[in-house]
C-alpha cells in the first residue's frame, strides 16, 4: 500500500512538472487591479472636558480594544531625571490607585480577563485596553482610576526602581542593543532628549513628588485622544466615557517640545570596544529630517529599492555576493516632531569590517550617481501596492492608525494619498531624494567591536574617537569627606597594621580555594547555588557556579579571561578582568602602592566599634570599597561596595562572620550581603584550602 502511494504521489509531482513547464510564462501574466479597500468608517465624539473619542465599529468578535494617546512622553524628561516618564507609566499600571492597591488592582482585572497597560513613548504616553465586550463600562471604570487617581505605593516605587536598575546592569549585554544606543548619541549629541540613556543617579534623583507632578502635568481629558474598536456604538462609548471621565476638569501643561541639534564632534569613526566579540556591528549614518509629504513617496520606494528586504541593492551586494553578513539594512527614516536619522547598519565578523563599511559606502555612491532601473522600481512599487491592504488587517489596526495620524496632524487620507502618489514614482523621484536626503560626506560610522581583529586601521575611514560605554555606579548614599595627607596616611597605616598581623599570611599566600553554598535573591526569586573558586597567586583564577544544574565557569589566567557556558567559550570583557583584581586581599596585601587608603570616622555597628577605610585605585578609575576593621580583633567584619547581584542596584554591604582560621589566616565562613537591607545573598562556606597544590588546567583559556 505504500509503495502505491508513494507512485502515485511521484506520478502527481511530475504532470504537476510537466504542467508547469508547457504552461505560460508566470512573468508574463497580467493580473487585474486589487479591489478597492473598504475601510469602515471612523466616528467621532467629544466630551465637554475636551476628551476626545474615535469609534469603529465591529460585530466580529464580543471584544473591544481601547488606545489612548496622551501628549507627553521621555523627550520631556529633565537632563537630571531620565527616565521619569516611563517611570511614571510603570507605576501607574502596578502601583495601584486611591481605591487598589496595586495587587488588589491585579486580581480584579485578571478575574475579569481585563488587559489594562500605561507605556511611555518618546513622544506620548499610550494606554491600552482589551475586554469583552459585556465588560466595557467595568474596564473604562478601572481605566479612569488608574488614569485619575494613580498611587504611586512606596513598595511599587521601589520594586520599579528594581526593574530599571537590571536593565542599567544589563545593558551592555547585547552588540545590537549597545549599537543602537550609542549611535543615537553620536547623531544627536550624548545630552540630547533624543539620546537618552538611563543611569543610577538618575533613579535616585526620581522621588515620589516628581512622579505626582509628571502625571499631573500630562494626564488630563483635552491632552487625550481616545479610540475605541469593537461591537459598541459611538453613542455608548461616549455615554461611559462621559459616566467616568466627565467631571474631570484637570489641565494639562505640556512643555514646549524640545529642539533636535546635530552633535557638532568632528570625528567620523566611533569604536565601542567590545574585546569579547568576534564579529562588529556597524551603523552608518546621519542626521536627518522631519517627515515631507512630497518627498516621502520617494524616499519609501528609494528604501526597499536600497536598504529594506532581501531583494535590495545592500542585500544583495553585502549578503548574497560577498557573504559577509545575514542582515543588513536601515534607510531615509523622518521623524514626526524632530529630525530623524538617514542611516544604515549590518554586522559581520571582526576580519571583514572595514570591507564591510566600504562596500556599503560604495553602494550609497553609486545609487547617488545614476537612476534605478525599471525593474527595481516596478518591483518597489508593486510590493506597497500588494501589501497596502494588510494596513487595514483589522479596525483595531485601522483606529490606530487614524489615531496617530490624527495626533501628529497628517491629513485626513494620508495612507490612500500615500498609495497613490507610489504609484507616480519615477526613476528620477528616487535619484533626486537619494541625492537630497542622503549625504556620504556627513556620515558617522559607529562600530561595536574587537578593534585588533579587524581587517585594517580603522583611521582609514576617517577621525576616529573610542566611545567608553562603562556604567557609572550608583552613587554614593553618604558623602565621602575629601581625601587630606592626614587621612590617606592614617588609613594606609590602618592596612599596613592588619597586613603584618591578623591577615600577614597573605603575603606569602601561593595558592587558594574555597567551596561554598550561596542562596542569591533576584527578583526572579531564590536559588540555590554552589560556588567554586581555585587562585593560583598573583594573577590565575578559575570560579565555577553552578545554578539549577547548569554550571558556568570563568577563568582568568594574567591579562586575559573567559566565560563558558553551555558549551560555548567566550572572551571575558578587559574590564572584567581588571575589576576581578581591584580590592581583593592579596591585591593590597601586596600592591599596596596601588591603591589610596583613605581613614574615614570611626563606624559603630551593633555595639561594636571599627576603623574604617575608603580604598580607591591610584589610576583614578571608578571603583571603590570600604573596609570595616573591628579595632579589638583587627579582623574585617563588614565590606562595602556597589553591588554585583542582578536586579540589585545600589551599595552592597557584606556581613561577615564565623570565622576560622586557616594557615594562620581568618577566614569568614558566613556572610549575609544587603542591598538597601534586603537580603541579596547568603554564603556559607563549607571548605578552604591554603598553599595546596592545584590543577594547572583549570587555567586554561582554550
Amino acid at each position: 500500500m505504500k509503495r502505491l502511494i508513494m507512485i502515485a504521489c511521484m506520478a502527481g509531482m511530475i504532470a504537476l512538472n510537466l504542467a508547469a513547464a508547457s504552461g505560460p510564462d508566470i512573468n508574463k501574466l497580467n493580473y487585474p487591479e486589487l479591489n478597492q479597500i473598504n475601510i469602515p468608517p471612523i466616528h467621532k465624539a467629544e466630551l465637554e472636558n475636551g476628551l476626545r473619542l474615535r469609534v469603529v465599529r465591529t460585530d466580529k468578535l464580543p471584544l473591544v480594544d481601547i488606545r489612548i494617546l496622551v501628549a507627553g512622553g521621555s523627550v520631556y524628561d529633565p537632563a537630571e531625571k531620565v527616565g521619569l516618564a516611563s517611570m511614571t507609566a510603570g507605576l501607574m499600571r502596578i502601583g495601584g490607585t486611591k481605591k487598589w492597591t496595586g495587587d488588589e488592582l491585579d486580581l480584579y482585572l485578571d478575574r475579569l480577563g481585563i488587559n489594562l497597560d500605561v507605556q511611555a513613548a518618546g513622544d506620548y504616553f499610550s494606554v491600552t485596553v482589551s475586554c469583552l465586550r459585556k465588560d466595557l463600562d467595568t474596564a473604562v471604570s478601572a481605566l479612569a482610576q488608574v488614569l485619575r487617581s494613580p498611587r504611586f505605593a512606596k513598595d511599587k516605587i521601589e520594586e520599579m526602581s528594581t526593574r530599571l536598575s537590571s536593565s542599567i546592569a544589563r545593558r551592555n549585554d547585547e552588540p545590537n542593543g549597545i549599537a543602537s544606543r550609542e549611535f543615537d548619541r553620536v547623531i544627536y549629541g550624548k545630552d540630547s532628549p533624543f539620546a537618552p540613556v538611563l543611569e543610577y543617579a538618575h533613579l535616585a534623583a526620581i522621588k515620589r513628588a516628581d512622579l505626582e507632578a509628571c502625571h499631573q502635568r500630562f494626564f488630563a481629558p483635552a491632552n487625550m485622544l481616545a479610540g475605541v474598536a469593537g461591537p459598541v456604538d459611538t453613542e455608548e462609548v461616549q455615554a461611559v466615557f462621559q459616566r467616568h471621565f466627565g467631571d474631570w476638569t484637570h489641565k494639562a501643561e505640556v512643555p514646549a517640545y524640545p529642539e533636535a541639534k546635530p552633535n557638532p564632534t568632528k570625528a567620523r569613526v566611533f569604536l565601542v570596544e567590545k574585546s569579547d566579540l568576534n564579529q562588529s556591528t556597524i551603523h552608518i549614518g546621519h542626521l536627518g529630517t522631519l517627515r515631507d509629504l512630497e518627498a516621502e513617496p520617494a524616499q519609501k520606494v528609494f528604501n526597499a529599492i536600497f536598504s529594506q528586504g532581501m531583494s535590495s541593492r545592500l542585500f544583495s551586494r553585502v549578503r548574497t555576493k560577498m557573504g559577509l553578513t545575514y542582515g543588513v539594512g536601515g534607510g531615509i527614516e523622518t521623524g514626526e516632531r524632530h529630525p530623524g536619522k538617514t542611516a544604515f547598519f549590518t554586522f559581520t565578523k571582526s576580519e571583514s569590517t572595514i570591507k564591510a563599511i566600504r562596500a556599503i559606502l560604495e553602494e550609497v555612491e553609486k545609487v547617488r550617481a545614476e537612476e534605478v532601473t525599471s525593474g527595481e522600481l516596478k518591483e518597489a512599487k508593486d510590493y506597497f501596492i500588494n501589501s497596502f491592504v494588510f494596513q487595514f488587517s483589522s479596525p483595531a489596526r485601522i483606529l490606530n492608525r487614524e489615531l496617530s495620524r490624527e495626533f501628529y496632524g497628517l491629513p485626513e487620507g494620508y495612507l490612500q494619498r500615500m498609495m497613490d502618489a507610489i504609484k507616480q514614482v519615477t526613476a528620477a523621484d528616487v535619484l533626486a531624494v537619494a541625492k537630497e536626503f542622503v549625504h556620504p560626506d556627513r556620515f558617522r560610522i559607529l562600530i561595536v567591536g574587537k578593534e585588533a581583529e579587524m581587517d585594517g586601521k580603522l583611521s582609514e575611514l576617517g577621525d576616529v574617537k573610542k566611545v567608553d560605554i562603562t556604567i557609572p555606579p550608583p552613587p554614593m548614599e553618604e558623602t565621602i569627606p575629601e581625601a587630606t595627607p592626614e587621612s590617606l596616611a592614617r588609613g594606609a597605616a590602618v592596612i599596613k597594621q592588619a597586613f603584618d598581623t591578623v591577615y600577614k599570611g597573605y603575603r606569602s599566600l601561593k595558592t587558594l580555594r574555597t567551596v561554598a553554598d550561596m542562596k542569591m535573591s533576584v527578583p526572579q526569586g531564590t536559588f540555590d547555588v554552589t560556588l567554586e573558586t581555585v587562585t593560583r597567586f598573583p594573577d590565575q583564577r578559575y570560579t565555577a557556579m553552578t545554578i539549577m544544574g547548569m554550571k558556568m565557569e570563568t577563568v582568568i589566567n594574567k591579562d586575559k579571561g573567559v566565560v563558558r557556558r553551555m558549551g560555548q567559550t567566550q572572551p571575558l570583557p578587559q574590564e572584567q578582568v581588571e575589576a576581578g583584581r581591584f580590592g581583593s586581599m592579596y591585591h593590597m596585601a601586596n600592591h599596596a602602592d596601588a591603591y589610596n587608603f583613605q581613614y574615614l570616622e570611626p563606624a559603630t555597628v551593633e555595639g561594636t566599634t571599627y576603623n574604617v577605610v575608603y580604598v580607591t585605585p591610584v589610576d583614578g578609575k571608578d571603583r571603590w570599597r570600604k573596609l570595616y576593621f573591628n579595632q579589638q580583633n583587627g579582623r574585617l567584619e563588614i565590606e562595602e561596595q556597589v553591588s554585583q547581584m542582578p536586579g540589585s542596584a545600589g551599595v552592597a554591604r557584606e556581613i561577615n562572620s564565623d570565622f576560622r582560621e586557616v594557615s594562620g589566616i581568618p577566614f569568614a565562613f558566613k556572610s549575609v550581603s544587603k542591598v538597601k537591607d534586603k537580603t541579596v545573598a547568603e554564603v556559607t562556606v563549607k571548605k578552604v584550602e591554603v598553599n595546596d597544590a592545584v590543577d594547572e588546567s583549570l587555567f586554561n583559556l582554550e
